[in-house]
């Protein structure tokens, strides 16, 4: 069995993920997982190739990080009842801008009656992912939420890959052919040190927008979770398979 005695990133991993296992676990228990990474040495990289895991309890979890495993992934993130969007900076803007899109999609959510979670993912752009959608096609949704902010505001926001200088690009999810979206919680493959998926307050974002600096690295977690409790509490419910 693989093991993680010298390998220093494996070593912090696993330590990591001990000390919120507690709640990491109320999102993967029972779901599609998805893990990635090799790790070496003092990093692991995020490679191309997922294996599906069965995560029930810390021993699934410690044999998953002992194999190598240091990045998870929910495809049922971007399932049925929710709506799931990525906002990314493009050169020439930042976390700001990427705030107020957020900001701005999250309260049109709101005013159609739709709760929305927020998360960090993991390098320099957010997540927003709505629940309790209905009966609608989640990626029909997602794709007009994008469209209508970028009709109201195109000075902030776009859905172009090809043109976004200067503004965030709105990403629908899921997108053909990508990834799956982060477990919230879960490490993420970055240069420099892994970073997180870290749940955020409308307040945090609201905050973000206005001008304040974002950042959460994993050694913060612990004390989120302390603070806050499971900002994501929502979207795990949401997510939970029926008992």
């Amino acid at each position: 069995m693989p093991t993680t005695a010298g390998n220093p990133f494996q070593v912090a991993a696993l330590a990591y993920y001990r000390a919120v296992e507690a709640t990491l676990l109320t999102h993967l228990r029972g779901r599609r997982v998805q893990g990635f990474g090799h790790a070496s040495g003092q990093a692991a990289q995020e490679d191309a190739h997922a294996v599906d895991l069965h995560i029930a309890d810390l021993a699934d979890l410690d044999e998953a990080i002992r194999s190598g495993i240091a990045f998870f992934r929910l495809p049922g993130l971007t399932g049925p009842g929710l709506v799931s969007l990525r906002i990314r900076p493009g050169d020439g803007s930042g976390i700001d801008t990427v705030a107020t899109a957020t900001l701005a999609l999250a309260q049109a959510m709101s005013q159609d009656g739709i709760a929305a979670a927020v998360m960090t993912d993991g390098l320099d752009g957010l997540y927003l992912i709505g629940f309790a959608v209905g009966p609608v096609a989640p990626s029909a949704v997602a794709v007009r939420y994008a469209a209508e902010l970028t009709l109201r505001a195109p000075e902030i926001a776009t859905t172009d890959p090809a043109d976004f200088d200067g503004r965030t690009l709105i990403c629908p999810l899921p997108v053909p052919g990508g990834r799956a979206v982060p477990a919230p919680y879960s490490l993420v493959s970055r240069a420099g040190g892994p970073g997180v998926a870290a749940p955020l307050t409308m307040d945090e974002v609201a905050a973000t927008s206005a001008g304040m600096p974002l950042e959460i690295e994993p050694d913060d977690v612990v004390d989120r979770l302390g603070s806050y409790g499971d900002l994501a509490a929502g979207l795990g419910e949401a997510t939970a398979l029926p008992a």
